[in-house]
């Protein structure tokens, strides 16, 4: 079961989480729900910018069997709906890694999890 929902809803109602996507492309933001879906990203992008059969032609040669379709993720399946149990466990978590990362940062570490997403969201 993949945790991505969970991390990714921790960051607000403006999260717009696709329960069955293996990629997105929404304006200048691209995303994938794992490392062979963003693979398969890339090669929607080379389509786009390129042709769809120099993007083929990249998979062949990569050895990669292509998933096109981005509501076709095999994994999603496992994802479980909204519940309130789930976001209260999101809300919890995020406390939580916010306040290990805090800590981290006082300690002299120069990274916290949600810095990046701020200007963003």
């Amino acid at each position: 079961m993949t945790k991505m929902p969970l991390w990714m809803a921790r960051y607000g109602p403006h999260v717009d989480w696709q329960q069955n996507a293996r990629f997105v492309i929404d304006g200048k933001f691209h995303t994938s729900s794992g490392v062979a879906a963003g693979t398969d990203l890339a090669l929607e992008i080379i389509a786009r910018r390129v042709s769809q059969n120099f993007a083929d032609v990249v998979a062949r040669r990569a050895e990669f069997v292509r998933i096109k379709a981005p509501e076709n993720d095999p994994f999603a399946a496992d994802v479980p709906p909204k519940t309130f149990f789930r976001r209260a466990v999101v809300a919890i978590s995020g406390v939580a890694t916010d306040a290990i990362f805090n800590v981290g940062f006082k300690l002299g570490f120069r990274m916290k999890t949600s810095h990046f997403l701020k200007n963003i969201i």
